[in-house]
Parts: structure tokens; C-alpha cells; sequence
């Protein structure tokens, strides 16, 4: 089964596909037979790619539209958006 938003989040995210095979851990042919449907992906992977994205399995597999449920935090008595972990390691990555 192809996951039909993969690779749309993923470029989205300005995530490679080398930076998210190495997340998942698993090799870099693996992850873009993931993208393309040549490989399965199991709970826990695909688990994870939502919480990468910030977003549920069901756009993963593409049965529903909406991308992302944005979190928001209470800091200091204002809510703030929390960065999802993809900003996260994008935001890591471009600090060295």
C-alpha cells in the first residue's frame, strides 16, 4: 500500500528522504520503497511518521484531507503553537 501523502510531507517538512529513513532507521532504499508502495510499512513505523508529521495515519494512508491538528501550549499564560518534531529536527539540522 502506498502511503500517498509521504512524500508530500515530507518536502513540505524540507525533510530528505536520508533524514527520515535515518529517524525511522532504517535505510534510505527502504524508506523511498515506502514512499513509492514497493515496501510496507509496519504499525510502529507508520506510528512514528505521524508524530514526525505532526499528523494522523489516516492522511497518511490518504483517507482523510486534513494535514495537521496544530498543538498548542500554555506558556506563561499564552498559548503557543509547539513546533512539530520535523520542525524540530529541521531546526537542528541548520544549526549543525
Amino acid at each position: 500500500m502506498k502511503l500517498v501523502n509521504l512524500a508530500k510531507l515530507r518536502s513540505i517538512n524540507h525533510l530528505s528522504q536520508l533524514e527520515v529513513a535515518e529517524y525511522l532507521k532504517v535505510h534510505v532504499t527502504t524508506y523511498s520503497n515506502y514512499e513509492t508502495g514497493k515496501a510496507i510499512l509496519d504499525a510502529n513505523q507508520l506510528i512514528k511518521l505521524a508524530m514526525l508529521f505532526d499528523t494522523s495515519i489516516d492522511y497518511l494512508l490518504g483517507r482523510k484531507k486534513i494535514v495537521r491538528i496544530t498543538t498548542f501550549e500554555n506558556i506563561d499564560g499564552e498559548f503557543k503553537e509547539v513546533p512539530t518534531l520535523a520542525d524540530q529536527i529541521h531546526e537542528k539540522l541548520k544549526k549543525g
